[in-house]
């Protein structure tokens, strides 16, 4: 429900210094936005001693030491009349108070001289993501989430999606205006990514659903009024694909290789396994410093989540650790790019004899794709992470607990993740009934 126009109240603006002491030493000045209980912070507009400030003005007192004072208030002055225009702006043509991210972004180009005409009038998809893409890079845009930066995985794909709809425009001669990111685009565009850019079924997903994530941005700002991409039939559809993990048996084979003449498959045989134990993904136990591990213990802050996780060592990792110990400060395999992991991991597990003949259905181009491939040439960087999750489950690890791990917020996405078999499941609830008091065993 959108909220009358006449209810909707102005922003209070305020200037603050950073610190009050020392009185003679210079301090940055912040902005601070009150508005319908929401504040917005930009920090860092101007630099003033403290001695020369007045708290009740706000303002610079006018006097001898503070030589450039008038200069600074007619700047402050003028920031605060251009924050108030921008606030008052948006209600007025929006009937709505802004996002707090859009109206930050919005100040911070005024203090920067970057708000142009241009920069306001965005009407193009295209446009969009390419500004979007650049506010992401320069740190402008954060992630909603934690309040930090992007990764450059995330700014990839961003880039990757707007190559895409270039292509897609130029080939389809698709005006796509943000007006025009109707149910109409959304049929063509798939239609364009299935079958001409023969993309399978869940990339597909992944493209719609950061058009949604732009268009929702593009929308809370102002730039247009169209809201089909909310609609339940401009949706992200997804398929379960058949991917593997090891089980503890593989990986005990894994660890048992002798790979003392080959160092380039030992240390990749050796980081692997130690995201096998740990369930981190691979940006994180790549970068285990010697700090995070202490004693038993290892505590790592998530690059994608920023979340902070306690994983005890797993002896497999104490044992790794021993092999590098005095040769690393964190006595772990030494990093490897991703792309060569990948590809020295398949080596290592051809070596395993992990030979099993998988299964991989998936639709491609709108068609049901069979493929038969030995296990090897499947395992990447992320099957240890799989291969964690898995395995503790299994084990009959509480789900919860493997959660707080893996950084599943739900169960069912948790249950979605792991690779149990039908036969997996039946042998876990065999040994469960295995492991009841005689007495038990009759109920059930």
């Amino acid at each position: 429900m959108t909220t009358k126009l006449k209810t909707l109240k102005g922003v209070n603006i305020n200037f603050n210094l950073r610190q009050q002491k020392p009185a003679n030493k210079q301090t940055s000045i912040h902005c601070i936005l009150r508005y319908n209980k929401q504040r917005v912070i930009i920090y860092d507009i101007e630099k003033t001693e403290p001695r020369n400030w007045n708290n009740k003005s706000q303002l610079v007192r006018g006097n001898q030491r503070a030589r450039n004072g008038q200069n600074i208030n007619d700047f402050l002055k003028d920031r605060k009349l251009a924050f108030d225009k921008i606030f008052a702006d948006y209600v007025k043509a929006h009937n709505k108070y802004p996002d707090p991210a859009y109206l930050k972004e919005q100040c911070l180009k005024v203090v920067n001289n970057e708000l142009t005409e241009d920069s306001k009038a965005v009407t193009d998809l295209i446009e969009f993501i390419e500004s979007f893409i650049a506010e992401t890079k320069t740190g402008v845009r954060l992630n909603p989430s934690t309040g930090k930066p992007m990764t450059p995985e995330t700014i990839r794909i961003y880039a990757n999606v707007l190559d895409s709809i270039k292509d897609f425009k130029s080939a389809k001669r698709f005006n796509t205006s943000l007006d025009n990111i109707t149910l109409d685009f959304y049929g063509e565009y798939t239609d364009y990514l299935k079958f001409e850019k023969k993309f399978a079924t869940n990339s597909i997903a992944k493209y719609i659903k950061n058009i949604k994530t732009f268009m929702h941005d593009a929308r809370d700002r102002g730039f247009t009024a169209n809201d089909q991409f909310k609609s339940k039939r401009f949706k992200v559809i997804t398929e379960e694909t058949d991917t593997i993990y090891l089980n503890t048996e593989e990986l005990e084979s894994m660890y048992a290789l002798d790979l003392s003449d080959k160092p380039r498959l030992e240390r990749v045989r050796d980081l692997f396994l130690v995201g096998c134990w740990s369930g981190l993904r691979f940006s994180d136990y790549k970068d285990i410093s010697a700090k995070d591990i202490d004693g038993d213990f290892m505590t790592i802050k998530a690059l994608k989540t920023q979340k902070e996780v306690v994983i005890p060592i797993h002896s497999t990792i104490k044992s790794i650790m021993t092999r590098y110990q005095g040769k690393t400060n964190n006595s772990l395999p030494p990093t490897i790019s991703n792309v060569k992991m990948n590809e020295y991991l398949k080596e290592v597990a051809e070596e395993a004899k992990l030979n099993e003949i998988i299964q991989l259905k998936y639709t491609k181009a709108g068609k049901t794709v069979v493929k038969n491939s030995p296990k090897f040439k499947l395992i990447t960087t992320h099957t240890a992470r799989r291969s964690f999750a898995t395995n503790m489950y299994l084990m009959g690890v509480p789900s919860i607990t493997i959660m707080a791990i893996t950084g599943h917020r739900t169960e069912k996405s948790f249950m979605r993740y792991i690779r149990v078999t039908p036969a997996e499941h039946a042998n876990k609830l065999k040994e469960l009934w295995n492991s009841k008091p005689a007495s038990m065993k009759l109920l059930g």
